[in-house]
């Protein structure tokens, strides 16, 4: 966390939460990709923030199964 003096004097305390992916290992689609570090930055915030984590494996939504059905 960083104190910030803003020019009317009034100090503002500043803090940054990040989450990160790599593909294929995060997430094989865009959305997949987009989810996984949203999910990680959120789980900073629990924490109390001011950090940078990227998602673990048993925090991660279970991937989609797609069931498709013969054309007959």
């Amino acid at each position: 966390m960083a104190v910030l003096s803003l020019s009317d004097g009034t100090l503002a305390r500043v803090s940054s939460s990040a989450g990160w992916a790599a593909y294929p290992d995060d997430g094989q689609t865009p959305a997949a990709l987009l989810q996984a570090p949203d999910a990680a930055m959120y789980s900073v915030k629990r924490a109390g923030g001011s950090d940078v984590r990227r998602v673990v494996r048993a925090t991660r939504p279970p991937p989609r199964q797609e069931v498709t059905e013969p054309v007959l």
